[in-house]
């Protein structure tokens, strides 16, 4: 029966497109990643992006790691990590019978060691081992996942200059994976397509080995359940992508969280059939198109690399995370990306707020004591010292400080005028922009201004400006020589909530804190 509706030609989906959204053309809907990397509202059905087939991955590939550090009854595989050099990582590893891979970080790597030492810890080898670099240092600092896609391939070209004799299935790459699926999806495939570029340079013919792990970035405290979501997305990603194994990370420090986790995967495992296809989003406009662009912009800066000495050689790639870390902090603050219960949708509740204990999922095969007890019984490798720790980012940091700065309290709102569109719109987002903060929107309807009797510290909410009143807070954007707090959509909102906490503590209207722009950061 399918055969009887004629797909419509492009052109004619494209005018659909344009009718339905009010005369808005594709190009005019389409928006931008974090990135730049467009969205394009229709694309037509391509050929696939030529890379490594990702493969329908068994059961032991997608429950390779689990999500905590404790046993699980699928018997991942073991993987040794820790906050050592590659070579102590290999001679625990050749100790330990279970260890099937050892993870370093590559930026560490690169930075702290020479990258011959991968060479040598191949050599050492006394049976087969996979050696992981993790793009995990890149991601801390901030890096988009351009960058930390392009920091990844051209580390992994650093490697392989400095080994000689490799086989197939002992290097590999670790990506983080965060919420926003398409692109996620489409930076697994653009990973392969590169890893499969820079394999011909070195006439090395090795499918793609590239790992998943879930990016905790993204981890809130506040509404912490929601955390189950972005780990099914970032799952889902990986699995649409191609990743050789996946790795979430617990939602909270409760003893149920590693459970779900481990239930995410085998939900998307035993139920969804997505492992019974390999690549199922091949041919996708929009996919194809974000794949293409993720790996010439990523290629791009490889290049850039390779002409400036390597990445070895790279002084600044620090300073330039921390621009995209910015860039992204800045997105949150004025509401240009939302994380769920912190900056948009936020409970009216008051949420039970625990320090974190999130622990990188890793099934170690031995327990600290075993560990050091092989450390010591081979002083050179003690003597290797250890490596400098990571230092976690977490994007809801910032909002989860005003959050519980504000808890409990709450601010008096004056409605001004009939309930009109706009200003009901506006209502909603006073009291989305309050819950930020932890706070209460008590509203108050007048029709005249001479109705209300205003608090110390108070919000008009209505159509118009009303400068006659001295409102200390604005809901709108602000006229010409209004002096007050004024909260818009594109405002940086945090700082608006910072001014208003401090005006409500200081019992004065006119209490300023000093812009964003001058404070050192």
């Amino acid at each position: 029966m399918w055969s009887e509706f004629t797909p419509p030609a492009l052109d004619d989906w494209l005018a659909l497109v344009a009718k339905e959204a009010s005369g808005k053309t594709p190009q005019q809907l389409s928006s931008r990643s974090w990135e730049g990397l467009i969205y394009p509202a229709c694309g037509e059905p391509t050929q696939a992006t030529t890379a490594s087939q990702a493969t329908a991955m068994p059961n032991h590939r997608v429950l390779d790691l689990q999500p905590d550090d404790r046993l699980s009854q699928l018997a991942p595989a073991q993987v040794l990590r820790g906050p050592l050099g590659l070579g102590p990582l290999t001679a625990l590893a050749n100790a330990m019978p279970g260890v099937v891979a050892v993870e370093m970080d590559l930026g560490q790597l690169l930075t702290h060691q020479d990258p011959n030492v991968v060479a040598e810890a191949l050599y050492e080898q006394k049976r087969p081992c996979e050696i992981r670099f993790s793009s995990h240092s890149w991601a801390q600092q901030g890096a988009d996942a351009v960058h930390e896609l392009a920091w990844s391939i051209a580390g992994l070209i650093e490697v392989l200059r400095a080994i000689q004799e490799a086989q197939p299935g002992q290097i590999a790459l670790k990506l983080c994976a965060g919420p926003r699926l398409l692109l996620e999806v489409a930076k697994w495939r653009a990973a392969r397509h590169l890893w499969d570029i820079v394999c011909q340079g070195f006439s090395l013919n090795w499918p793609a080995r590239i790992h998943l792990i879930q990016d905790a970035r993204y981890h809130t405290r506040q509404d912490p359940h929601n955390n189950l979501l972005r780990s099914t997305v970032a799952a889902l990603a990986g699995l649409l992508g191609g990743a050789t194994s996946i790795e979430l990370l617990p939602c909270d420090n409760s003893a149920e969280a590693p459970r779900w986790a481990d239930n995410i995967l085998h939900l998307l495992h035993f139920e969804s059939g997505l492992q019974n296809c390999a690549d199922p989003l091949a041919g996708s406009g929009l996919i194809e198109h974000l794949t293409r662009s993720l790996a010439e912009h990523a290629w791009t800066e490889v290049r850039r690399i390779e002409a400036a000495g390597g990445l070895q050689a790279q002084t600044d790639l620090a300073a330039r995370a921390r621009e995209q870390r910015m860039s992204f902090a800045d997105h949150l603050r004025r509401d240009q990306q939302g994380l769920v219960g912190v900056n948009r949708y936020v409970t009216a509740a008051n949420p039970h707020i625990a320090e974190p204990a999130i622990v990188y999922a890793v099934a170690t095969p031995v327990s600290c004591e075993h560990a050091a007890g092989q450390l010591e019984s081979d002083k050179p490798l003690v003597q290797t010292g250890l490596l400098p720790p990571i230092e976690p980012l977490c994007w809801s940091q910032p909002f989860e400080e005003l959050h519980a700065s504000g808890l409990g309290k709450s601010c008096e709102v004056l409605v001004l005028g009939p309930q009109t569109p706009l200003l009901k719109a506006r209502q909603d987002y006073v009291a989305q922009w309050l819950a930020m903060a932890g706070m209460e929107a008590h509203f108050h309807h007048h029709a005249q201004p001479s109705e209300w009797t205003p608090p110390e510290v108070w919000i008009l909410c209505a159509e118009e400006a009303h400068l006659e009143l001295n409102a200390p807070v604005m809901a709108g954007k602000p006229p010409d020589g209004y002096a007050g707090i004024a909260v818009y959509r594109g405002c940086d909102r945090v700082f608006c909530l910072q001014q208003l906490l401090e005006m409500m503590a200081s019992g004065q209207k006119g209490a300023r804190l000093a812009p964003p722009w001058a404070i050192e950061p």
